[in-house]
């Protein structure tokens, strides 16, 4: 993977590089015409050496560790060489040209170059298209690009850097949350399993079978970040097949499951937090209670609707602010920042959850 990076970093370059070339021909070309094309060439050289001595070289060992006058000094020196030696280019290449054209060399000014002599009266003066590349210009233009482009790198990398410690932490935070959840679920679990075994009932195996099952799930079956739709819901079948062994007929149930399951995935340990909590705050074998729950996949949505009676007034905040709700949205936001809705209501003795996710396949 590095090396293959490393080769299209290097063929990126060189694509820039040519395209800097041809383009530099192309506003110049009756201005490069005039001049010959190897000494083009040393002085386009001279821009490589200043852009890459100043990109591998100053910046990252001088500039980056904060050794500034020492970056100074050696940027000094190398634009002043460059600069020499771009000028000793141009001397060399004009004292040819001077022969050819017969005039003198140096020239005093820029007017006196060959490509702007005075015309012969009755013409236009014509003045060859394209920027005089040979000046110093050409040099502090890539040196800064070369600064600049370091300096976006670094950024870059950093973002990158931050980006990547946030989604370790996210990670960190997400596995604590998901730890949080299965002891909750056990020690539920465990109790409900005792207080059938106080009554010697006849359940407690069955009961005992269902939870191994779920267990089995939470230990070895979910250990992707996101698990098939109908996984999940297998496993709040056998929660719910668990909680039917200890109610009776002073409860009320009703669980549908609509929609294709088949192709949808989800974050496991959404939905079952929420199906517990309502068999912990909302069943009553004493008195008449109820507990609806509806779970709808439709458009690329699961949609979650439970209903149950407040049993026991004093445990609705409990119900509505517990840990395993704390939890729960604390892992939405985490997991489906934007893409859910999750409201609790409280109306005429009535505890409703609705609970609504976009859906990836």
């Amino acid at each position: 993977m590095a090396k293959t990076f490393k080769i299209r970093y290097i063929i990126l370059h060189l694509l820039i590089w040519l395209s800097i070339f041809n383009i530099s021909f192309l506003f110049t070309r009756n201005f490069i015409f005039e001049f010959n094309i190897i000494y083009s060439l040393l002085i386009w050289l001279v821009y490589l050496l200043i852009f890459y001595l100043n990109y591998f070289v100053l910046i990252p060992y001088f500039l980056f560790p904060k050794k500034i006058l020492t970056y100074i000094a050696f940027s000094i020196i190398l634009l002043t060489g460059s600069y020499f030696i771009k000028d000793n280019i141009v001397r060399k290449h004009f004292q040819k040209l001077s022969i050819i054209h017969g005039m003198d060399f140096p020239p005093n000014k820029m007017d006196d170059f060959p490509f702007d002599k005075p015309q012969p009266m009755g013409l236009s003066k014509k003045r060859e298209s394209g920027p005089i590349i040979f000046n110093l210009t050409g040099i502090i233009f890539f040196y800064i690009m070369s600064l600049l482009l370091k300096l976006l790198q670094k950024w870059n990398n950093h973002e990158k850097y931050k980006t990547e410690i946030e989604k370790e932490k996210i990670l960190i935070e997400l596995q604590l949350l998901k730890q949080q959840i299965n002891p909750h679920f056990l020690f539920n679990s465990l109790n409900n399993i005792y207080s059938l075994s106080i009554s010697k009932s006849d359940k407690v195996t069955v009961a005992i079978l269902k939870l191994s099952s779920i267990l089995r799930y939470f230990l070895y079956e979910n250990v992707d970040s996101v698990i098939y739709l109908k996984d999940e819901i297998n496993v709040i079948n056998d929660y719910i097949e668990l909680q039917k062994l200890r109610i009776n007929d002073k409860v009320t149930l009703s669980y549908n499951v609509v929609g294709d399951l088949e192709y949808y995935k989800i974050e496991p340990f959404i939905i079952l937090p929420l199906i517990e909590n309502t068999f912990k705050f909302g069943m009553d074998n004493v008195n008449e209670s109820f507990i609806d729950i509806a779970i709808i996949v439709m458009h690329n949505k699961l949609g979650l609707r439970i209903k149950n009676k407040v049993v026991y007034k004093h445990q609705s905040k409990e119900h509505n602010s517990g840990i395993g709700i704390k939890n729960i949205k604390r892992r939405l936001d985490l997991l489906y920042p934007g893409k859910y809705i999750f409201e609790i209501n409280e109306s005429d003795d009535i505890f409703s959850t609705h609970l609504e996710i976009k859906l990836k396949k």
